[in-house]
C-alpha cells in the first residue's frame, strides 16, 4: 500500500509504501500507475 508518492524532475516517482519499503516507477510506468491510483480512489474497499 502506497503511503506517498513523490514525483521526480525525470517525471518518474518514487513510491514510499506504509512498510518504510521505497520503490521507484518510471516514467513508462506512470499512466498506468496513476490509472490504478484513480480507479481506487473511485472504488475504495
Amino acid at each position: 500500500m502506497i503511503a506517498e508518492l513523490c514525483s521526480l524532475t525525470n517525471r518518474d516517482a518514487m513510491l514510499r509504501l506504509r512498510d518504510g519499503s521505497v520503490l521507484r516507477a518510471s516514467r513508462s510506468y506512470m499512466p498506468a500507475l496513476a490509472e490504478a491510483l484513480q480507479h481506487l480512489n473511485k472504488n475504495p474497499e
